[in-house]
């Protein structure tokens, strides 16, 4: 049957009564996620002498306590704080410092672990891949951040919406809740599937590049300049008087075979390091520190135990090669291509 004028005014407000509410139960449900967490904690640490960026490598590879008791840090603003998270990339590495920054931790020393060539890679993103951990990027400096990532135009239009709508800006808050009740019913009378903190540990075979592609790829990225994100990272860790020093991230034996003893990625890496100096930071290659295979978690993980035996040891290097002091003043590295 037809619908008069008003009652299809009606059914609209109806409608947009609905959107509103659900649009606040979703902010209310995440008021409390993981990025929001993380900064209200970056926010209650002052001080800090030394700080750690990255993403799921440092949160389990970098041990604070083990950190701060070997380097003898205690007490309140005297402690190394791990602003590593998940599945982020360079531009919400960025953006953790800056906030750091702004509320009063004051390093000295900026331990920025990395993967692969993520130090060079374009950062380039859609909306359907602004989920998860990155969602930080549509409420953390957004305008700012925009200008060290791109989107397509249509893609730049929709963030201007999704960003100011908490039901699609948290979405993946939501759809988090619903993919797990899906595997568990997948899983179902089939095999149990090895996970570890980070879910299933075969998905992080997938973050490894094919073999075939590695060399041109990082061939192609030996001429390439730093990605934009990392400039601007090293641009303000100098104002702030901090040192950087990138660390080629500890990775199992298969790893290293594959992609780091490829001659293209030795290349890439004299390269890294030319960039490196040329931008007042330092370079440490970890890769091989980890020779144990038992101790990672899957394909580039460590586990509880290599987090221990890697962050002793990069603690021996901080303090052989002297890096609390001096910064901003770039050193030679090559006595820590090896394990202290």
């Amino acid at each position: 049957m037809p619908l008069s004028k008003r009652q299809f005014f009606a059914s609209l407000l109806v409608l947009a009564v609905c959107l509103v509410v659900a649009n606040a139960f979703v902010a209310f449900l995440t008021r409390h996620s993981l990025p929001r967490r993380f900064l209200s904690g970056i926010a209650n640490t002052p001080g800090a002498p030394i700080v750690a960026l990255g993403n799921s490598l440092l949160v389990v590879g970098f041990d604070v306590p083990e950190f701060n008791s070997l380097m003898d840090f205690s007490g309140p603003g005297r402690q190394a704080i791990n602003l590593a998270m998940g599945s982020t990339n360079p531009v919400e590495h960025l953006l953790f410092l800056r906030y750091a920054f702004s509320h009063n931790v004051r390093p000295k020393l900026v331990i920025y672990g990395f993967l692969d060539s993520q130090l060079t890679d374009p950062v380039v993103l859609s909306n359907s891949e602004i989920i998860g951990n990155h969602d930080v990027l549509y409420y953390l400096d957004p305008e700012y951040a925009r200008r060290f990532y791109h989107l397509s135009p249509r893609d730049s239009a929709e963030f201007e919406v999704v960003r100011r709508a908490a039901m699609l800006a948290d979405r993946s808050a939501v759809w988090a809740k619903v993919e797990i009740v899906r595997r568990r019913l997948a899983a179902h009378g089939m095999p149990p599937v090895e996970e570890n903190r980070f879910g299933r540990v075969k998905d992080f075979s997938l973050l490894e590049p094919q073999q075939g592609e590695y060399a041109p790829r990082v061939d192609a990225a030996a001429g390439a300049p730093l990605t934009p994100a990392v400039q601007e990272i090293l641009r303000q860790a100098s104002a702030a008087r901090a040192r950087v020093v990138f660390v080629e991230m500890p990775m199992p034996s298969r790893h290293r075979r594959l992609f780091y003893e490829n001659p293209s990625w030795i290349r890439y890496r004299a390269h890294l390091r030319a960039l490196a100096a040329a931008g007042g930071a330092d370079y440490i290659n970890a890769s091989g520190w980890i020779a144990d295979d038992s101790l990672f978690s899957d394909h580039i993980h460590l586990n509880a135990a290599g987090s221990v035996v890697f962050t002793r040891m990069l603690a021996e290097a901080i303090r052989r090669e002297k890096l609390m002091s001096g910064a901003g003043r770039s050193v030679s590295t090559s006595s820590m291509e090896e394990a202290p």
